[in-house]
């Protein structure tokens, strides 16, 4: 690649236009392959993670191959009606007016009468009529074009005829006067408002300074001033559009030549390329008088090898984002053509960069709406929609064995669809962008884990358009289920419980299983194999249990749980009864233990022959209690205990033997006479206790009559 550096001389007098003419008729043979050929983006830069915005050629409509036209010179945007205007300089015979449906892509043709070669073209601001220059030799014309009428190869657009060559450039005022420049011959011609009396009429000629040759010409943001870029004399020509007639200003002195000329529309600084030194160049002229200093200068995108010396920076695009767009045409048509990028500030981060938009690019024109793309003209017959093109990479998060896909969501910043775009996913993986813009691929990962990915869109751009994004595969539920091999057993007897894992094809539960019952306690563990496990069930008392098995999950799979099942635990047909002893007294405690009754019943316990209740006693959870028991005066002898359970009516018995009650023992007088009964021996005693009672009260009452 090497700096282009321009001719002198190379826009003026005949040889040029003898040059451009040779270039003209090189594009119009030019084959359509050749002309619609894009050569690769520019180097790649680090790919954004997740999202990336680029600035890319989004859609491409063909015009040529819908109705064999392909000399595209200058076009217009008219936002009211969403329509592209394309002066189309297709057959010697005849010019037309080329009209793209923004909305659908179709595009249709107006045919214009008089001379050919249609070369620009320009929209009221008022009412939307079109106004088509034809650059020819004397006389040469404008066709004016009712953007609601129907035209037909009979009735064709009204013409106004001019009485120079070569009308290229033209611009319509904020009141809707037309302005036409005619380069070579250094006349601005101006037509009546598009809604006045004089709309067909040439009310007005201002001649301008300078040599000849092909301008800039352009307006600023009120459209109340016209500036005409005179190269040869390094300077800008204002016409003041504000009053009727419009005037001359004063000249703007600069210290290049300017080529390509544009007004930022936020800032109203003036742009204008250097085509000696290949820079785009920022001017500081307020309020449009004297001398222009030149603020700022950066090097466009460079020539490549071969190109002739009258390639151009052909147009402008100042974005809202503070960057600048600046089409440059290579001749010859061999070579690819490009667009520089100036970023708001140039740094070593932020180069400017180039975008190859193949070959025999005409024009670049902006959409003035919020947004809008910039669209390229191809003498080759093709338009290029230019804009920034947003591509997000996303994934969701799914389960082990769940259907999962990669997503990618192309949107563009004019807010057109976005449908019928390429991406691919990488690994053979590949889909079209919906209407909604989105295109979708399922996911091939089967593992737990995150699975990155990278998403590319097939656009040129100014950086390959990719972005990256994570897939999360998570642990899967498991469907846990416990089936028991016996639905009934007594209290004693044990059970096996079989517990069955499943889940998706991808992966065989393992791990632990647990037994519990209903008060959550362990009653068995087990490792999964294949997914089942079997636990031996023991311990178990009387009533109805409940079991669940619980699983504690693996690397694949949740923990999870059973639905409970219940099985039928009964207690033994005799239940038992042990006192802590076989026999007593009237008045003693007896402790008496109960076994295999029904759990949480009430047992009763009494004495017989002669019923006396020993007291009643409610069962635990295995059907067993202690009953605390006073044995009761009875006759002294043989008697039973029986227990009877109150809701099961279970019955045990045990023999006890109730013993005679004591009695106090006698006072031991000295051996008795033989033959003295036991009565007479107690009643001997009994009168010597009486003797010391009485003696003791004698005695206590001498002592006091002695106090006294």
């Amino acid at each position: 690649m090497k700096t282009h550096t321009r001719a002198p001389g190379r826009e003026s007098g005949p040889r040029a236009r003898s040059r451009r003419g040779l270039a003209l008729l090189a594009v119009l043979m030019m084959p359509l392959a050749g002309a619609g050929a894009l050569a690769a983006p520019a180097a790649a830069v680090p790919v954004v993670p997740a999202s990336m915005t680029q600035t890319a050629l989004a859609q491409t409509v063909n015009v040529r191959a819908a109705n064999g036209h392909f000399a595209l010179m200058r076009g217009v945007v008219d936002p009211v009606r969403d329509r592209l205007y394309i002066a189309d300089a297709t057959s010697p015979s005849g010019a037309w007016l080329t009209v793209i449906d923004l909305k659908t892509g179709l595009s249709s043709l107006i045919a214009l009468a008089g001379p050919s070669s249609a070369s620009g073209v320009a929209v009221s601001p008022l009412d939307g009529t079109v106004y088509v220059t034809h650059n020819t030799l004397p006389p040469s014309a404008v066709s004016v074009v009712d953007p609601d009428a129907t035209y037909t190869d009979a009735v064709r657009p009204p013409q106004v005829v001019l009485p120079q060559q070569n009308p290229e450039r033209i611009q319509v005022g904020a009141d809707g006067r037309v302005y036409i420049l005619h380069g070579y011959d250094r006349i601005v011609n101006v037509l009546g408002a598009s809604t006045g009396p004089d709309r067909l009429n040439l009310v007005q000629s201002l001649a301008l300074p300078g040599g000849d040759g092909e301008s800039g010409f352009i307006r600023d943001a009120t459209g109340d001033r016209l500036l005409v870029a005179d190269e040869p004399g390094r300077g800008l020509i204002v016409v003041d559009s504000s009053v009727n007639p419009a005037v001359l200003g004063a000249r703007i002195d600069m210290s290049f030549g300017p080529h390509s000329i544009a007004v930022d529309p936020a800032s109203g600084t003036i742009l204008a390329t250097n085509a000696a030194d290949n820079t785009l160049n920022w001017l500081g002229a307020t309020p449009w008088t004297g001398t222009a200093p030149v603020l700022r200068t950066e090097t466009l995108g460079a020539f490549p090898d071969g190109a002739e010396p009258w390639s151009d920076q052909r147009a402008i695009v100042p974005r809202a984002d503070g960057s600048v767009e600046v089409l440059t045409r290579v001749w010859p048509v061999t070579l690819n053509s490009f667009l520089s990028v100036v970023p708001p500030v140039v740094n070593a981060e932020n180069p400017v960069r180039t975008l190859n938009l193949g070959r025999g690019p005409s024009d670049l024109i902006d959409d003035p709406r919020a947004g809008g793309a910039r669209y390229v003209l191809t003498a080759g017959g093709l338009v290029h929609t230019l804009t920034d093109v947003t591509l997000t990479a996303d994934a969701s998060t799914r389960a082990l064995g769940a259907a999962g896909e990669y997503r990618a969501l192309v949107s563009r910043a004019d807010g057109r669809p976005a449908a019928g775009l390429s991406v691919d996913f990488g690994n053979g993986l590949s889909a079209v962008t919906d209407a909604a813009g989105i295109a979708r691929v399922p996911a091939p990962e089967r593992t737990i884990g995150q699975h990155s990915f990278t998403a590319t869109l097939a656009l040129p751009a100014l950086a390959p358009l990719s972005a990256t994004a994570t897939a999360e595969i998570t642990r899967a539920q498991p469907v846990v289920t416990l089936g028991l091999d016996r639905a009934e057993v007594v209290a004693g007897e044990s059970a096996r419980a079989t517990v069955s894992v499943t889940g998706v094809a991808e992966a065989a539960a393992g791990g632990t299983v647990r037994l519990l019952d209903a008060k959550n306690a362990v009653r068995g563990t087990a490792t999964l194999s294949a997914g089942t496990a079997s636990i031996t069930v023991t311990g178990l008392t009387a009533g109805d249990t409940e079991l669940r098995a619980e699983y504690l999950g693996d690397d694949s799979y949740l923990p999870g749980t059973s639905a409970p099942a219940r099985i039928l635990v009964s207690a033994p047909a005799n239940p038992s009864l042990i006192p802590s002893v076989v026999s007593a007294a009237p008045g003693a405690e007896v402790r008496i233990e109960l076994r295999d009754f029904l759990p949480g019943e009430r047992v009763s316990v009494t004495l017989h022959s002669d019923p006396v209740l020993l007291g009643t006693v409610t069962m635990d959870e295995r059907g067993a209690g202690v009953l605390i028991a006073r044995i009761p005066t009875v006759t002294p002898g043989a008697h039973t205990i029986i227990a009877v359970g109150e809701t099961s009516g279970r019955i045990t018995r045990i023999p006890f033997t109730v013993e005679s009650a004591a009695l106090p023992a006698a006072v031991d007088a000295g051996p008795r006479p033989a033959g003295l009964a036991a009565t007479g021996a107690n009643l001997a005693g009994a009168g010597v206790l009486a003797a010391l009672l009485l003696a003791a009260g004698v005695l206590t009452s001498m002592r006091v009559r002695r106090r006294g």
